[in-house]
């Protein structure tokens, strides 16, 4: 290697003090070192170490250099002692020219061994030059070798910066989801600590239903949290990821490359598995252990409420679980129990409904029961029951031409409408007794076409003259005063269609206040007339009062009968 290799080679100039010479040796072996020590392939190692020697060599050469200037054994050459040393034989045997014969061939040796010292000085300098030539080629071509390795080395770090470069791109989405595995990691934990700190707050203020909610949710997601910890841990994403990052480490590209191909498939259903992990070991459970919970509570307050007979609040306890995948099946045994005890019940009131003759009751009641899952229309009480209103609806339709029969006066065919339904057991009385209504309005028609019309001397006298005691007629010193009224009795099936009418009487008001002598003098329906009589035949009076003595008074009284 010659002086100006080296000094191309350290980037120094000739001349560099010891301490320039030093910093630039040091900082080029230390920029080589941190190379060496970095180099990502086997081939850029052995490239960086002839580097390193290259440039010991060429601080060895600068400072032979160095040396050479500054020592005196170093400045003496080979050429120069040998022309030194033929000066110095020339001068010493100079005396013996004088001596004639024997001086030439004296001077012809020395001239010999002179010339042949100097030829051989000259081959020496000679083979020294090749000898410095061919080290100075080698170095030549040694130093461009290592410039070409030093330059091929560099390309293959740049492409192995680029390829690494392009593997992250390819990477990143990757590693993106495996960071967003491991935040979701970390909100759960969060979520787990929270529920811990709820436990505690429920532990010490909560009731014993909050408490065992509150301890079975944290043992459930503390569960469902070991198995997102395991599954972060094994999931294909994860471990496809840290194998890149070895074959990338390794320098394996092209395998690092054909994983990250691979990898799209593993990245695309992670958050479907944990949501689905989720409501499997955690929502799930939970809510089945809540609905449990709450529904003990409820079945409770529903058996309460039935013992009550408050068959609505049972019902509006049990029936919002019916449905649930949990405790629809005892829901629905309990919500069979209320609907039969309420069949039961309803079906009870219904049978009084139509004992009691409230047959329109009786109907709106069995009506109502076609909505109850138990209620049982094959059972004997239930036709029976059914055969007594289609009785009574049947009898009710007679009726219409019973009341037209009876507006003409003709009471025989209202008897046969009536006899029609006598055959039938179940409203034979019901019969019976409307043929003695009819027979007790007969004789109240033939009373009244003998009734006679009243004399000057009668007063007339409506309900507010009875029951206020208005300016009395002129006849009578004081007129008659009511002291007790009592209402007639609005028929059944009249009350129950809503017809409403009017019966006008005339009876006469005894000398004791008692009533008699009772008249129909005009009515809206036939069945209104006689529960006015009965009624009427019940007030009292203060009679009316003549010259100081009571008499008796004949007067007329218009009874409503209005529904309220």
């Amino acid at each position: 290697m010659t002086f100006e290799e080296s000094c191309r080679i350290l980037g120094l100039s000739d001349g560099a003090s010891q301490e320039e010479r030093f910093r630039v040796y040091e900082d080029l072996r230390a920029k080589l070192n941190a190379k060496l020590e970095s180099a990502p392939t086997s081939g850029l190692e052995a490239k960086y170490r002839a580097a390193l020697e290259r440039v010991d060599r060429a601080i060895e050469r600068y400072e032979e250099k160095v040396d050479a200037e500054e020592l005196p054994v170093f400045r003496q050459g080979g050429s120069s002692a040998g022309i030194a040393l033929t000066q110095e034989e020339t001068t010493e045997v100079a005396p013996a020219s004088e001596s004639g014969a024997r001086t030439e061939p004296k001077r012809s040796f020395v001239f010999v061994f002179a010339l042949g010292g100097a030829l051989l000085v000259a081959l020496t300098l000679l083979g020294y030059l090749y000898w410095q030539g061919l080290a100075a080629e080698k170095e030549r071509a040694e130093a461009e070798r290592q410039r070409i390795a030093a330059a091929q080395a560099e390309a293959e770090r740049s492409a192995a910066e680029e390829t690494r470069r392009e593997l992250d791109r390819l990477r990143t989405p990757f590693a993106d989801s495996a960071e967003k595995l491991t935040a979701r990691l970390n909100a759960i934990e969060r979520e787990f600590e929270e529920l811990q700190g709820a436990q505690k707050v429920a532990d010490r203020e909560g009731t014993e239903s909050e408490k065992g909610i509150s301890q079975y949710r944290v043992g459930r997601y503390n569960e469902f949290l070991e198995w997102n910890r395991e599954y972060l841990g094994q999931h294909a994403l994860v471990v496809a990821l840290a194998n890149v990052d070895d074959r990338i480490e390794a320098g394996e590209y092209g395998e690092a490359r054909a994983l990250l191909a691979s990898m799209p498939k593993l990245a695309s259903d992670w958050d479907e598995k944990i949501e689905s992990m989720r409501l499997e070991r955690y929502e799930e459970p939970l809510a089945r252990f809540k609905t449990s919970k709450s529904f003990a509570q409820v079945e409770q307050r529903a058996k309460v409420s039935l013992a009550r007979r408050e068959y609505d609040a049972a019902i509006s306890f049990a029936k919002p679980y019916e449905n649930s995948q949990y405790v629809g099946k005892e829901a629905n045994l309990l919500l069979g129990e209320i609907y039969k005890r309420q069949w039961a019940d309803l079906f009870s009131k219904a049978e009084q409904a139509a004992t009691a003759g409230e047959f329109d009751r009786a109907r709106s009641i069995l009506d109502s029961l076609e909505s109850n899952p138990e209620f049982d229309r094959s059972s004997e009480k239930q036709s029976k029951l059914v055969d007594l209103l289609n009785a009574e609806d049947a009898l009710k339709r007679a009726t219409v031409s019973v009341e037209q029969a009876l507006d003409r006066g003709d009471f025989e065919q209202a008897r046969r409408e009536l006899s029609r339904h006598a055959s039938n057991p179940l409203v034979r009385e019901r019969v019976e007794e409307d043929l003695r209504r009819i027979d007790a309005l007969e004789e109240v028609w033939e009373t009244k076409q003998r009734m006679i019309s009243l004399s000057e001397s009668d007063a007339s006298l409506d309900d507010t003259n009875i029951a206020t005691g208005n300016k009395p007629a002129p006849t009578f010193d004081s007129p008659p005063e009511l002291t007790r009224k009592v209402e007639p009795i609005y028929p059944d099936l009249l009350r129950t269609n809503r017809v409403q009418g009017y019966v006008e009487l005339e009876f006469t008001i005894e000398q004791d206040g008692t009533t008699g002598g009772i008249d129909v003098l005009s009515s809206s329906r036939y069945e209104f007339e006689l529960p006015a009589i009965e009624a009427v035949r019940k007030w009292r009076f203060k009679p009316a009062i003549r010259e100081g003595v009571a008499v008796a008074a004949r007067v007329r009284q218009r009874l409503e009968f209005n529904q309220r």
